[in-house]
């Protein structure tokens, strides 16, 4: 076991200009796959971080897949409650999570 803690995979963010993002979450929101990223930004000389939910497209992995096996992902359901992802639909690896996403963007 090591002492390291546990830390979100690195994903690089946005389509135009991709920067360094932390991956928190996935989220199935009405049929379309969002992602929860954080990464730190700068405001008036001072860093701040900067949470936001953004479209599965612009979310492209840098990490190794088995990094992202451990990122939760839930369901927001039609009545706005956030509830987990059920386990029997887990993908083990970012390439099956992705052709899902894929799915079920362009199904």
């Amino acid at each position: 076991m090591s002492d390291q803690p546990d830390c979100p995979p690195i994903v690089l963010c946005g389509l135009s200009e991709p920067h360094p993002a932390f991956l928190l979450a996935w989220e199935l929101v009405a049929g379309e796959w969002w992602a929860w990223v954080a990464w730190i930004r700068e405001r008036r000389g001072q860093p701040y971080r900067h949470v936001v939910s953004v479209h599965s497209e612009s979310v492209r992995p840098i990490e190794a897949p088995v990094a992202c096996r451990s990122v939760p992902r839930r369901v927001r359901g039609t009545d706005g409650v956030v509830r987990p992802w059920p386990p029997s639909a887990r993908p083990g690896s970012w390439c099956r999570l992705r052709l899902i996403v894929l799915c079920v963007i362009y199904s």
